[in-house]
């Protein structure tokens, strides 16, 4: 190992009894040496300030990286006395320990809190000499009284975290531990944060203490929202800052750099490989101007791709912790380990090591070996520039029966009897074949008739061919029974959800058989074996299957078709492992020492970039086609909508409906596990998902709007004044910015100049057709709105709309727990009983049955696509 430089400051952190799940967070000497990695990234006063850890997908690395950014935000930050109190406005509720004041100012050296009279005092003040009066905060609690009635528990809790923090840092670093002046921006899902958040601790003789009231963390749902984990009563600004989107991260990052200037560190998890290198890039750029600026990116081995290569600089300390890396410098690969947790990491570090990929090649019938001939014709007529909607038509039918016959481990009497016997709302293959003669024998480009007869002649054969019997699945069936017989525990991995039932059904003998759909495949499995049944698409299915170690032996099922498919996967994930070991090897002897083996990162001099190129164009194209297909006659349709929204995701649901997924569309997912409704970026969606939407999906609505409006036609008139009022802004504002052809950037600077700064990627978010944002937080935005858009009702009133915006998010949350009651109760049986953030008996009896309004729809898939449409078409289902 090389030379420790980490300084006496930093053995602190060495030294924190942290845990996860109760159990100590840094376990073993893999993770000891990551934690390491962390804390000399930020110890570094050198110009090497990113560092990214290529690992086997050990989930534990994000919390410790979280807890050494934490703990280096107190360590870099500096307090201003006199400065922290600027933030308080005069008659502002404040805590002081376990104590509510109201704000009066500060007089020299002193601030000034008073309390509301009462039988015992009038006009009672508390004088504070500012040096010991850090830990006053915002309350931003729900009491408006002075005194401790209702949040005693909730500041004495955040009261003590923060006196911990203050013991475990020392006298030297008091005053930051107190205000936490910098902050760590964390880029991961949103499941992931909740589990963190809910499980990581402080466990020692002083108690016991949740890393997040020791260091206030929050989700940043927009710019202007955040919502601080286990409530925000004592608590002002987040330490830790969570959020699912690198694009929000960047907008997060644009307004911090205008405004507050808190966020010294970026943490960015397994980085998707349809994000955007320009907005990794621009996020570190933005970081790299700040002081003591870190960024740290980890990224699990089986989701590595070129998006990475495309923000590795010579300035990017990397990582890789390969199976040769691990058994040199790991010395306790073989300990006895003392928890589930530490026997987790133990397991997926040794399946890392032991791992071994075998490609078997399945005897191809006959009728398989025409595929080359179709594909190339299918080849030629998808480079036609100018398809006719028959022609585009054909090639879909084609290539989807190809890919059902080489990816079906069953035969086509057992998928035709799934089809017919659930009523699913799939094509039969045999239809499709039907389908495909007719449009060969019509096909309106007259050149191309008689080979396209030819292909629909040749996949009727293969359609025969595995009727009553296939060798896929004599095949798969074979490796069960010897898994079986060896004791094994095995997966199969199919790549639709269609596939699934069928497979199960095939694999009935096997109890133990674990059937996985491929989108779902994760190293938590616990498997000793796992069969690949298909090879995916490679950008569609976002799986590699020669990338992925979920198991210690991993069999992938291929024909001979097949096998030059497969070598694009390797070489594709040599491609992408090429920077990547190049920066890796480039970095190995200052971070694992002089005498480390670097051999395992020497990489091929070139990779063959034509088979690839080719495989991806014609990927992107089928999906192009597909989505064009399925929309056009959307498209078709005029509308008086002139805007258009960028897709990023096209859906299709079981039910046949299909839609398009904008960049900052936010969905709500019912999550069966945990019987609640979540939040998801587009990008974090997986096949099975079950989506809400609104049960009018005539028109664009979100449905907690439609349940928002039934109640105010009710004749809730308080509610329909805060409703009208979190309208009325955007709208004053967006037909300001209309009249006067401005842009976001106008209205920032305007606002700047008035003395109320706001970023234009801020003004963005409150105003994007996708956006769910109901309205800034606090009162100086309004007045700042008011002001730029030249409207004096806003800018008079500006605490009226804040508070109207708060009434309808608060409203919201009330809907939402009320379609989730309702969809558990339907799923389960089981009624909740009614919390504090539920609509009232009347209103719920008022409103009725949920499906009035919203509707459950799952994903069959979901593919990635690059495409402007008209907003009208975006963000709703169409299509039966």
């Amino acid at each position: 190992m090389m030379e420790d430089a980490i300084n006496e400051t930093y053995s602190i952190m060495r030294a924190v009894p942290l845990t996860l799940n109760s159990y100590p967070l840094i376990c073993n000497k893999y993770m000891q040496t990551n934690r390491d990695f962390f804390i000399r990234v930020f110890n570094d006063k050198s110009q090497a300030k990113e560092l990214l850890v290529v690992h086997p997908g050990t989930d534990r690395l994000l919390p410790s990286a979280i807890a050494c950014a934490a703990f280096a935000s107190v360590f870099y930050g500096e307090v201003n006395v006199k400065e922290y109190y600027r933030r308080f406005n005069p008659d502002q509720m404040v805590s002081l320990g376990i104590e509510r004041y109201r704000f009066v100012g500060v007089d020299g050296d002193v601030c000034i809190l008073k309390s509301d009279d009462n039988k015992k005092a009038v006009n009672s003040t508390t004088r504070v000499p500012l040096d010991f009066g850090l830990n006053i905060r915002p309350n931003n609690g729900s009491s408006l009284k002075t005194g401790t009635q209702g949040s005693r528990g909730s500041l004495a809790k955040v009261a003590k975290a923060s006196e911990y923090l203050q013991g475990l840092v020392g006298g030297t670093y008091r005053n930051q531990a107190i205000v936490q002046p910098l902050c760590t921006l964390v880029v991961c899902s949103r499941d992931k944060a909740q589990y963190i958040m809910d499980r990581m601790t402080f466990i020692d003789d002083e108690g016991v203490f949740r890393f997040a009231d020791v260091f206030p963390a929050a989700w940043a749902r927009s710019v202007d929202e955040k919502r601080f984990y286990f409530g925000e009563v004592g608590k002002s600004v987040p330490t830790v800052l969570f959020t699912n989107r690198i694009s929000l991260a960047r907008e997060i990052l644009h307004d911090d750099q205008d405004y507050e200037k808190r966020i010294f560190a970026v943490i960015l998890d397994d980085i998707e490989s349809t994000e955007s290198a320009s907005e990794i890039n621009d996020i570190k750029e933005l970081i790299g101007r700040r002081q003591n600026g870190r960024i740290i990116i980890i990224q699990s081995a089986d989701k590595i791709s070129d998006s990475i290569n495309a923000v590795i600089s010579d300035n990017t300390r990397t990582v890789v912790w390969s199976p040769e890396i691990l058994l040199s410098t790991i010395d306790d690969l073989y300990h006895q380990p003392e928890n589930p947790d530490d026997r987790a990491i133990m397991d997926i570090i040794n399946r890392t090591i032991d791992s071994s990929i075998r490609r078997d090649v399945v005897k191809s019938l006959d009728a398989f070996l025409e595929f080359k001939y179709c594909k190339t014709f299918l080849k030629k007529l998808v480079h036609i520039r100018e398809k006719a909607p028959d022609v585009d038509e054909y090639i879909l039918c084609a290539y989807g029966l190809i890919n059902l016959f080489e990816q079906a481990a069953f035969t086509m009497d057992e998928y035709e009897r799934y089809i017919e016997s659930n009523g699913v709302r799939i094509r039969s293959p045999q239809k499709q074949v039907g389908r495909l003669y007719e449009l060969a024998d019509s096909l309106s480009d007259k050149g191309y008739r008689e080979d396209a007869q030819l292909v629909a002649i040749a996949l009727k054969n293969a359609y025969k061919s595995i009727s009553a019997h296939n060798f896929k699945k004599d095949e798969l069936l074979r490796c069960l029974q010897i898994a079986s017989d060896e004791g094994k525990l095995c997966g199969v991995v199919v790549p639709k959800k269609s596939f699934m039932n069928v497979i199960e059904e095939i694999c009935s003998d096997f109890p133990q058989v674990r059937v996985i759909l491929s989108s779902r495949l994760s190293q938590d499995v616990v498997l000793d074996r796992l069969i690949i049944t298909a090879t995916p698409n490679i950008k569609r299915d976002g799986f590699n299957p020669l990338a992925g170690k979920a198991a210690s032996e991993t069999m992938l099922l291929e024909y001979g078709d097949e096998v030059a498919k497969n070598d694009c996967y390797q070489r594709m994930h040599e491609r992408a492992l090429a920077a990547i070991n190049s920066a890796a090897k480039r970095s190995a002897p200052e971070m694992f020492g002089e005498t480390v083996d670097t051999k395992s990162f020497d990489t091929e001099d070139q990779v063959d970039e034509h088979g690839l190129d080719e495989i991806e164009f014609l990927e992107r194209e089928l999906t192009n086609i597909e989505t064009d297909a399925v929309i056009g006659e959307a498209l078709s349709h005029l509308h008086s909508s002139t805007t258009t929204l960028r897709a990023i995701r096209f859906v299709q649901f079981d039910t046949g409906e299909w839609a398009l997924f904008s960049k900052y569309y936010t969905a709500y997912v019912f999550d069966e596990k945990e019987k609640k409704l979540v939040e998801k970026s587009p990008i974090d969606l997986l096949p099975g998902d079950i989506v809400i939407f609104s049960a009018d999906s005539e028109k664009i609505t979100d449905f907690v709007d439609d349940i928002l409006k039934r109640l105010i036609l009710r004749g809730n008139s308080t509610l329909a004044e805060h409703y009208e009022r979190s309208k009325y802004w955007k709208k004053i504002l967006n037909d300001y910015m209309r009249s006067k052809n401005l842009t976001y950037g106008d209205i920032a600077g305007t606002m700047k100049d008035l003395g109320h700064p706001r970023h234009a990627v801020t003004i963005g978010t409150w105003l994007r057709e996708d956006s769910i944002i109901v309205g800034p937080r606090d009162e100086d935005a309004f007045i700042a709105i008011g002001l730029a858009a030249d409207n004096n009702e806003i800018a008079d009133h500006a605490q009226l709309y804040k508070e109207s915006c708060d009434h309808i998010r608060s409203q919201r949350i009330k809907i939402l727990n009320y379609v989730q009651a309702s969809i558990i109760q339907s799923v389960t049986g089981i009624r909740r009983s009614k919390g504090q953030d539920s609509l009232s008996r009347d209103e719920t009896s008022y409103l009725g049955d949920v499906q009035k309004y919203a509707k459950k729809l799952t994903i069959e898939r979901i593919v990635p696509c690059e495409r402007f449409a008209p907003s009208h078409l975006v963000n709703r289902p169409f299509g039966r």
